[in-house]
């Protein structure tokens, strides 16, 4: 007998680093902002031996780079009080399962997000 089993699942995460750069004896404060946020929805099947799994969702991230001087980082022109920003979505598909081996489970994913494709595997122990 099968279990069916719906799930939504979203996410958010922001990072942010700066630093000193000296170019010319001109020294800059540079700093690269991101933040990404999505939300998925999946459905999987539980079987004895296997738990097949499909899911579809979508993913943004906004990325921002900035410099308080004249900055050489990607570009001489980059100059004081410059930013750059970039803003990316995509939809996003992922397909999988998981054996159930007694003390041992085996996974193993297809998701293909920003028009990428990756295959991912995992295994594990339970006790």
């Amino acid at each position: 007998v099968a279990v069916l089993n719906m799930a939504v699942k979203g996410h958010f995460s922001g990072s942010s680093i700066k630093f000193n750069q000296t170019v010319s004896s001109v020294t800059s404060q540079v700093a690269i902002d991101q933040d990404s946020w999505g939300i998925d929805v999946i459905g999987s099947g539980n079987f004895i031996l296997i738990e097949p799994y499909a899911g579809v969702g979508f993913v943004s991230t906004s990325s921002t780079i900035g410099s308080s001087a004249s900055a050489s980082i990607f570009d001489t022109t980059f100059t004081t009080g410059s930013a750059a920003k970039d803003d990316y979505s995509s939809v996003k598909f992922l397909l999988g399962a998981q054996f159930n081996l007694l003390f041992l489970k085996v996974g193993l994913e297809y998701m293909n997000v920003y028009e990428k494709s990756r295959y991912s595997a995992k295994v594990s122990l339970a006790f």
